[in-house]
C-alpha cells in the first residue's frame, strides 16, 4: 500500500489514551497508547479480548494523529489486538514515527515484521528511526506458539527493539531458553523479556530460574530481565485506559 491510499484508509480504532507504560524496557514512562482492533490469535491468558472481541470507532490516519497530537507525549506505544496482521493497520506506526513519535509496536510474533521496501513508503531512507518493536515469543501455555515467526523475523531486529516470552509455568520457561539458546545471535542488543501470566506463576520462581542461568546469559552477552506488568499492580487487572 502507498502512503497516499493509506491515508485515505478507515482503521478500526479501540483507543487512544495516556498512562504509563506498564512493561518491558520503557516500563514507568508516561506513553500514549493507541489501540487498533482486531487481532489474528486467541491466546488462552489474553487480558484483552475486548481488543478484538468488542466495540471500536473508524479513524482516519490523520484523525489518529490529530488525538495523540492533543494528549501530548512524545512516547507512543502501538499496541491491541494486533497492529500489524492487516495491510491499513501496519502502517498507523511508521506514519507516527513520521510524526516525530518515539514509537514502540507491540506485536504477537505471528506476522512478518516491516521490510525495507515498507519503510520506505515513509521515509527517505530504507532504515528505521524513532521506531522500536515489542515481539512477543508466545510459550506453549498460550496455545498459539505454533503461529510464532522466528528467524524471518529475529533478524529484523536492532538495538533498541524487545522480547517478550509470557510465561505460565516450568514448561514454558524451558521453551523460551531453547528459543534462545538457538537464536541467540539475532539477540545481542535485544532486551529478552521473562513475563509471568498473572496468577499462574509466581515472579520469584522466574528469577530463580533465571539465575541458576546467568552464565549463559553473561557468556552470551545478553540481556535478561523479569519483567512485571506495572499497571495491574497500581490498578484492577481488569481495569481498561489506564
Amino acid at each position: 500500500m502507498k502512503r497516499e491510499e493509506f491515508l485515505n484508509e478507515k482503521i478500526p480504532m479501540v483507543e487512544i489514551f495516556n498512562s504509563i507504560s506498564g512493561e518491558g524496557i520503557t516500563s514507568g514512562f508516561l506513553t500514549t497508547f493507541v489501540r487498533v482492533y482486531g487481532c489474528n490469535l486467541r491466546c488462552s491468558y489474553c487480558d484483552t479480548k475486548y481488543s478484538y472481541d468488542g466495540e471500536y470507532s473508524l479513524m482516519t490516519p490523520i484523525e489518529i494523529l490529530g488525538e495523540v497530537n492533543r494528549l501530548n507525549c512524545k512516547r507512543v506505544i502501538v499496541t491491541g489486538g494486533e497492529p500489524l496482521d492487516e495491510e491499513k493497520k501496519r502502517y498507523i506506526p511508521l506514519f507516527l514515527a513520521q510524526n516525530g513519535y518515539e514509537v514502540r509496536i507491540e506485536t504477537n510474533g505471528s506476522v512478518r515484521l516491516y521490510d525495507e521496501d515498507e519503510i520506505y513508503q515513509f521515509t527517505s531512507k530504507k532504515e528505521r528511526k524513532n521506531l522500536f518493536y515489542t515481539l512477543d515469543i508466545k510459550c506453549p501455555s498460550s496455545n498459539m506458539d505454533k503461529f510464532n515467526i522466528f528467524e524471518e523475523n529475529f533478524k529484523k531486529l536492532i538495538w533498541g527493539d524487545e522480547i517478550k516470552f509470557v510465561v505460565g509455568n516450568v514448561d514454558d520457561l524451558d521453551y523460551s531458553m531453547e528459543v534462545v539458546k538457538k537464536y541467540k545471535e539475532y539477540f545481542k542488543g535485544v532486551t529478552l523479556n521473562f513475563s509471568p501470566v498473572f496468577s499462574k506463576i509466581e515472579p520469584s520462581q522466574i528469577v530463580d530460574y533465571l539465575k541458576i542461568r546467568n552464565k549463559f546469559f553473561a557468556e552470551n552477552n545478553l540481556d535478561v530481565r523479569l519483567n512485571l506488568q506495572l499497571h495491574k499492580i497500581i490498578w484492577d487487572k481488569d481495569k481498561r485506559g489506564v
